[in-house]
């Protein structure tokens, strides 16, 4: 992907990224009743404003990763802002203005230990307005034009699990990970735009893959939480994902889960070979906290 965007947050950038769609304006239309002139009438109602969805990764501000772990830590903040496209010189050539965003979601890539892909977060944001204004040809982007985005691979990750490292250590595939705000959109009296509000937050569940002969602690915890029954909140386990820059011990990204519940085991049948063919584990998470790591921050 080319690198051609900058965000700024509260007027001061706040990294590079690689793409970017959305944040246009669109309205409601009314169709009235026809009159005495057998005409429908219509006119325009409610304003909106589409979500914008960034694809972003290390390049990006201390700012910008505190913002997505305040969110879905339930600290949600509104922020003002802008996204300003940038030419082959890094010169400004766009820019669209937003304001009161709220982070609606958070999407972490797919992980797979035996490939080589480049690595991006998904990132969408709810505005309650935007405005395409023209580039200032003297705006300077500062630090992140020389600071490219580093290198992330969908390759480097360690799981742990609380009383399953052991078994953790052997996983080779995670699916991609969903964290979610709902925003509910309320328009006061007469208004035609809404303003914003933060909502309930959403997770998506934890679904891994390992060889079975590795598995043993996830089929024990399979038989005492489901089998058994033993499923009340004291037998959840916490957790924490590890997204690693290449060859290096210090995380770019983190996530820590709380309310961790596995509810299957699946492979190709209920027969435990403890082979080398591998099993999918899914659990529920009840909760997911976004941080940064050293590594990542400019």
């Amino acid at each position: 992907m080319q690198q051609n965007y900058l965000l700024e947050i509260d007027g001061k950038p706040a990294g590079r990224f690689f793409a970017f769609t959305g944040g246009t304006i669109q309205a409601d239309v009314i169709l009235e009743s026809a009159g005495a002139d057998n005409i429908r009438h219509k006119h325009i109602s409610s304003v909106k404003y589409q979500d914008m969805v960034l694809s972003c990764g290390t390049g990006m501000s201390r700012g910008f990763y505190e913002w997505l772990g305040a969110t879905f830590g339930g600290s949600a903040s509104r922020k003002n802002g802008a996204v300003v496209a940038l030419d082959q010189r890094q010169a400004p050539t766009a820019r669209l203005e937003f304001m009161h965003a709220l982070v609606s979601s958070l999407i972490l890539p797919k992980l797979d230990k035996s490939a080589n892909e480049a690595a991006f977060m998904t990132v969408k944001i709810s505005p309650e307005f935007t405005s395409s204004t023209g580039a200032e040809a003297s705006a300077k982007p500062g630090v992140y034009i020389s600071s490219l985005p580093k290198a992330w691979n969908i390759s480097d990750f360690r799981l742990r699990i609380d009383g399953l490292e052991t078994d953790c250590a052997h996983v080779t595939k995670i699916d991609s990970l969903s964290l979610g705000q709902k925003v509910a959109e309320d328009y006061i009296g007469e208004s035609r735009d809404a303003q914003k509000e933060a909502g309930s937050l959403e997770y998506s569940d934890l679904v891994i893959r390992l060889p079975e002969m590795y598995a043993t602690g996830f089929f024990k915890w399979l038989d005492d939480f489901v089998a058994k029954g033993n499923n009340s909140p004291q037998f959840e386990k916490k957790g924490t994902l590890e997204f690693f820059a290449p060859h290096s011990s210090k995380a770019y990204f983190g996530i820590q889960f709380g309310g961790l519940g596995i509810r299957e085991i699946a492979g190709s049948s209920a027969l435990r070979t403890k082979t080398s063919l591998p099993v999918t584990v899914g659990m529920y998470c009840e909760s997911m906290n976004f941080y940064a790591g050293p590594s990542a921050i400019i």
